[in-house]
């Protein structure tokens, strides 16, 4: 199993070698095309050096990653519970990245984006522009749940099981 919530493929293309960063194992994917929104983005140099000055992210992946967000969120154990407890309001979800101190010392950068929620339950999403898919503390991390999701509609699409 990847200690990482990613995989840097490397591709040759005209004999200069690209990488690309993928939540999908290369076994769920071997013999087939891989969709573009499946390349979580791309390092400006294949050095394997994860870092936001030598990382492009990519737009189709960044949506299928917000529509997930937004159609599966109420069912995340966590989130329906701050929900609740919430009532009426925002709700944020914030990056993994930062920590167990969580909402209280994130930046804008890693604050993914807000629901808004009425009556403890989770209504509209509303992503955050700012959010960075890479920062100076890594890759993002969704919530274990919505990571799955996220994982299982990728490989959805590249005809796997999830």
């Amino acid at each position: 199993m990847n200690e990482r919530p990613y995989y840097i493929l490397e591709v040759d293309r005209g004999g200069r070698a690209v990488h690309y960063l993928t939540l999908l194992a290369p076994a769920s994917f071997a013999g087939k095309s891989l969709p573009p929104e499946a390349i979580v983005g791309q390092l400006r140099v294949a050095n394997g050096v994860i870092e936001p000055a030598n990382f492009v992210a990519n737009p189709r992946f960044l949506e299928l990653m917000h529509s997930v967000i937004a159609a599966r969120a109420g069912a995340d154990p966590d989130l329906t519970r701050r929900a609740t407890a919430l009532g009426n309001g925002t709700l944020p979800l914030v990056d993994g990245r930062a920590g167990a101190a969580g909402t209280a010392q994130a930046g804008e950068a890693d604050l993914i984006g807000t629901f808004e929620v009425a009556k403890g339950l989770i209504g509209a999403w509303r992503p955050n522009p700012a959010h960075q898919t890479i920062s100076a503390r890594g890759l993002f991390r969704l919530p274990p749940g919505l990571h799955q999701q996220v994982v299982d509609e990728l490989l959805r699409r590249v005809g796997g099981k999830p």
